[in-house]
C-alpha cells in the first residue's frame, strides 16, 4: 500500500479519520485474539497441574507452565520507611504519576525537579 500524504490539510484531517477507526477495528481484533488467548493460558495453568504434568506437546507448539516469583507491594508504609532509609530509590519506576503532579500545580504547588512540557497534539472530531 503506497502512502502518501495529501496535500490539503482538510484531506489530512479525511484520512486521519480513516485510519484512526481502521486501526480502532484492528485493535478490537487484537483485543478479542488477546482475551482468548488469555483464556487459553488460564485453562492450561489450571488443568495441567491436576494432571501432575508441567506441560504439553502439540502438533506445532509445547507448552509449559512456569512459576517465578514477582515483587507485590503489601506494607506501603514499610516500604517507603525502609526506601528512606537505605535511599535505593532504583526499585521506583522513573516515571511520574503525571495526574498527581497536575493536581498540585493546580492548587499552585511547586514540585522540586518537576517542570511542566508543552506537549503539541491533533485533535480529531467528527463532523
Amino acid at each position: 500500500m503506497k502512502q502518501v500524504v495529501p496535500k490539503t490539510i482538510g484531506a489530512c484531517a479525511d484520512l486521519l479519520y480513516e485510519l484512526k477507526h481502521k486501526r480502532l477495528a484492528i485493535q478490537k481484533q487484537v483485543d478479542e485474539i488477546a482475551e482468548f488467548e488469555s483464556k487459553v493460558k488460564e485453562h492450561i495453568i489450571n488443568t495441567l497441574p491436576k494432571h501432575d504434568q508441567t506441560g504439553a506437546i502439540g502438533k506445532v507448539a509445547k507448552v509449559t507452565v512456569v512459576t517465578k516469583q514477582i515483587p507485590q507491594l503489601q506494607d506501603k508504609e514499610a516500604f517507603y520507611k525502609w526506601l528512606k532509609r537505605t535511599g535505593e530509590f532504583d526499585v521506583l519506576p522513573s516515571s511520574i504519576n503525571r495526574r498527581a503532579i497536575e493536581e498540585r500545580w493546580e492548587n499552585g504547588k511547586k514540585v522540586p525537579g518537576v517542570e511542566p512540557f508543552t506537549a503539541v497534539t491533533v485533535s480529531l472530531n467528527k463532523l
